[in-house]
């Protein structure tokens, strides 16, 4: 992705491609390459994957405090997000309060 838009820097769809490999690489769980690639973003789904991944790289508890500003929005998230709501909550870290 990167060198795609070094090579062609006037392609005007390069957050949109990077969205989509993004969502390819979370699709495939290749949470190396999500982790390298992710740049900060408003997109709630691929800043749920992108702490999902840290964490499955790290284990670093962290990135499941990323979950909790999420979880407490009022409204549902998208589904993308549910597996660090899960272990989120695994971790303990969901309470009644």
């Amino acid at each position: 992705i990167e060198q795609f838009k070094i090579d062609y820097p006037d392609f005007p769809f390069h957050n949109a491609l990077r969205t989509q490999w993004l969502l390819q690489m979370a699709q495939n769980k290749n949470w190396a390459a999500y982790a390298k690639g992710y740049l900060p973003s408003e997109n709630t789904e691929l800043s749920c994957q992108y702490y999902y991944a840290q964490y499955q790289l790290t284990k670093e508890q962290s990135y499941l405090d990323k979950a909790k500003p999420l979880w407490l929005v009022g409204y549902s998230q998208p589904t993308a997000c549910d597996a660090l709501f899960n272990v989120w909550q695994k971790a303990g870290k969901l309470t009644p309060t």
